[in-house]
């Protein structure tokens, strides 16, 4: 069974992998050099996701079918003149479609 760790910090995101063997982990990264990473899931048809903040652009969800290309996502949440907030972060991805469906998400919302 192939096993791997998506490990999020405050300078980019890391995948760690265990071995066929069993007994090592191998780690890559860092992906999004520089940024922290606050979230991460993987879609039923196999997307991955990652949550990042920016205290100049905003949060940002990105997606990629292989861990290594990453997109960001259109349909992502935003700042909203109407409510006052700004978003800061996004804390939980729950992937319930496939990578190119909207997608659930619980943020956080700041000042």
């Amino acid at each position: 069974m192939k096993i791997a760790l998506f490990i999020g910090t405050d300078k980019g995101g890391f995948i760690s992998r265990r071995n066929e063997a069993r007994d090592t982990w191998e780690i890559d990264g860092p992906i999004f050099k520089g940024r922290k990473v606050t979230a991460s899931a993987q879609c039923p048809d196999g997307t991955f996701l990652a949550g990042t903040p920016s205290w100049a652009y905003g949060a940002a969800i990105h997606k990629s079918s292989d861990l290594i290309h990453w997109t960001q996502v259109d349909q992502c949440p935003s700042d909203t003149e109407a409510s006052g907030h700004k978003l800061d972060q996004i804390w939980t991805l729950d992937a319930l479609g496939d990578g190119d469906q909207l997608i659930f998400m619980q943020a956080v919302s700041g000042r």
